[in-house]
C-alpha cells in the first residue's frame, strides 16, 4: 500500500494519521451520543452502533461543508 500511495503522490504516513484522527473523532461522537441517551456503547446492538456511526459520518460531512 505504501508503494501504491507513493506512486500516487500520497504521503502514506500523513494519510494514515488523518484516517486515525477521523476514526477517533467519529468514535468520540458515537460515545457522546450514546452517553446523551443514557447508554454505554457496550450495551448497544450492532445495528445501533451502525446508526451512531452513520450519524457521526453525516455530522462530520456537514461540518466540512460549512468550512
Amino acid at each position: 500500500m505504501v508503494n501504491v500511495a507513493r506512486k500516487m503522490g500520497i504521503d502514506s504516513e500523513t494519510a494514515l494519521r488523518r484516517a486515525c484522527d477521523k476514526f477517533m473523532r467519529r468514535f468520540g461522537e458515537m460515545e457522546q451520543a450514546a452517553g446523551a441517551s443514557g447508554r454505554a456503547l457496550e450495551g448497544l446492538t450492532a445495528t445501533e452502533w451502525d446508526e451512531l456511526w452513520g450519524r457521526a459520518k453525516l455530522s462530520e460531512r456537514a461540518d466540512d461543508a460549512k468550512a
